[in-house]
């Protein structure tokens, strides 16, 4: 999965690169951050907290 999501509002495109892209939700040019999906991370310590009880 290749895409990206506004810095602001969360607002994503797929099949984009990261980069200043137009935002519909916010009315104006901004900063698209690269989203990461299904990359392989293991569960963080918030899965293992849920673990303990």
């Amino acid at each position: 999965m290749n895409a990206v999501a506004c810095k602001e509002c969360g607002y994503s495109f797929e099949d984009k690169e990261p980069g200043k892209y137009y935002c519909p939700n916010c009315s104006k040019e901004m900063k698209f951050m690269k989203i990461e999906a299904f990359c392989g991370a293991k569960p963080g310590e918030l899965n293992e907290t849920d673990k303990k009880k």
